[in-house]
């Protein structure tokens, strides 16, 4: 995760260099890859990564969204969401607490120079983790939003690409 972090940090240090129009926000579009669907906005773009499941950053505003997928096995099928979300905290050395919204799990950073909202959801078919982050700097204008889009995510029980 701390790796995800770093190039999450590098890659919107550069997007950010780029941005001319940080309070525009676009259409609400829907992504979706495997069973994981999404909304965040028109502006959003693919991002090249393989060491998450998928990546999205805003060519606007610098926001950005970073999944993570833990498939099942036999031992952590049975797992509980909170299980998952206390093993997610641990691994990050994450003293911060842990909340529920809207049936996920969730709790909020600041890392370096910027504010992450990582939450924690169990599928039928696995655990994801997703990162919802902008600048620091933007977090009073741009905390709501970045919520709004980890509501929004939607598991399909009938992908055949998950």
């Amino acid at each position: 995760m701390k790796k995800i972090i770093k190039f999450i940090a590098a890659a919107l240090t550069v997007v950010t260099a780029a941005v001319a129009f940080a309070a525009c926000t676009g259409t609400p579009t829907t992504f979706t890859k495997g069973e994981v669907s999404v909304t965040l906005d028109s502006f959003y773009r693919e991002q090249d990564s393989e060491s998450v499941y998928f990546y999205y950053q805003s060519v606007l505003g610098g926001e950005f969204c970073v999944c993570s997928k833990d498939g099942f096995d036999k031992i952590n099928q049975e797992k509980t969401l909170a299980e998952y979300a206390d093993a997610v905290k641990t691994a990050n050395e994450e003293e911060t607490e842990v909340s529920e919204r809207n049936g996920y799990l969730y709790f909020v950073t600041d890392i370096g120079n910027l504010f992450v909202i990582t939450a924690m959801y169990k599928s039928e078919q696995a655990f994801y983790t997703m990162n919802f982050g902008c600048a620091k700097k933007d977090k009073k204008d741009k905390e709501k939003i970045l919520f709004s889009h980890a509501d929004s995510v939607r598991f399909s029980a009938d992908s055949e690409n998950a």
